[in-house]
């Protein structure tokens, strides 16, 4: 059974790396922090670039989990707010700085359920949710690409230097300007 650790939520989504398992009977005994599709997950902690307050709504794949004590689950009414819209509301730059401010703790930030209930969201109808939500996984996806292109050209100019110093060396390389 999957376990959802702070390192699994990003921003408004929950990412699949380094993911943790506990076997079924332990996650029968953890019963009351298994996830729904359709709840909201939220990082109660922060630390260094990690900010408290991140969170991300529970898709089919990740229904089932069970998440740590260092993260909370908000169960959503899907009628009155949709789980992505909370989860991105909640993660947007606006909201994070907010709760930053919020955040209690002597060695790490904390956030807690009750600070939660005072962050003031816009609210929205499905519509307008249903529209923010397509405009931000759209510019997420641009993001993306954009950076999976940054990523590699960064590989081709790193290729390109290590041939360029190999050249240089073996002696391969001719400069028609030292040459003459």
């Amino acid at each position: 059974m999957r376990v959802i650790r702070l390192g699994n939520i990003g921003r408004a989504a929950l990412l699949d790396h380094s993911v943790a398992r506990v076997s079924h009977d332990h996650a029968d005994v953890l019963s009351n922090y298994r996830v729904r599709s359709g709840d909201v997950v939220v990082a109660s902690l922060g630390g260094g670039e990690i900010a408290p307050g991140r969170a991300a709504a529970v898709t089919p794949e990740w229904a089932g989990a069970v998440h740590k004590a260092d993260c909370f689950r908000l169960q959503v009414d899907q009628r009155v707010v949709s789980a992505r819209y909370l989860a991105m509301a909640l993660s947007s730059r606006r909201v994070l700085t907010e709760t930053a401010l919020m955040t209690k703790g002597v060695t790490r930030e904390r956030l807690t359920t009750d600070l939660v209930r005072e962050i003031l969201l816009p609210f929205l109808d499905p519509a307008g949710q249903a529209e923010i939500v397509r405009s931000w996984l759209e510019e997420s996806a641009q993001m993306g690409a954009i950076k999976s292109r940054i990523i590699g050209q960064q590989a081709l100019l790193t290729e390109r230097r290590q041939a360029l110093i190999t050249a240089a060396v073996t002696g391969e390389l001719e400069i028609p300007e030292v040459a003459a």
